[in-house]
């Protein structure tokens, strides 16, 4: 006697229909949306731009911001733990920092300058563990100090 196996599956979840953004008393808008089975949540502009959106991948949530200036403040410590982090700027980039700076990086490290480079510091201190130090210019090399020492 043959037999026959029958297997239930769930039939996949239908699409959720885009909803009409929840207008808010600021004049912005929340909105929820199902887009090719990722879903999202939005917050819109006045005008219908996007401000902000959380879409909820496979891989875990993904966070989208477009403001005009973004400030994190944190009474504590703000870290930041990732991949790969690039920073991109069209103007000026500076750093502050009230204490000691330390950085280490695991692989080599290349700053490339179009314009000119100035290091200032009370003292300062190169050391190659293995290899040379070369110092390499298009035009004269200067050393000014009270004593030049070589080899000492």
């Amino acid at each position: 006697m043959d037999s026959i196996l029958s297997v239930r599956t769930r039939p996949p979840a239908p699409e959720a229909p885009a909803a009409r953004p929840l207008p808010l008393p600021s004049g912005r808008a929340v909105a929820c949306s199902v887009e090719d089975g990722l879903e999202q949540v939005s917050l819109l502009g006045p005008t219908g731009e996007l401000e902000v959106r959380v879409t909820f991948t496979e891989r875990g949530p993904v966070l989208h911001v477009r403001a005009v200036d973004l400030v994190l403040e944190a009474r504590d410590e703000v870290a930041i733990r990732c991949g790969r982090l690039r920073v991109e700027t069209a103007g000026d980039l500076e750093q502050h920092c009230g204490g000691a700076l330390r950085q280490t990086v695991g692989g080599d490290a290349h700053l490339h300058v179009a314009g000119d480079l100035r290091t200032e510091a009370d003292a300062v201190e190169t050391h190659a563990r293995l290899g040379d130090v070369r110092l390499k210019a298009n035009d004269d090399v200067r050393l000014n100090g009270e004593r030049i020492k070589l080899n000492t």
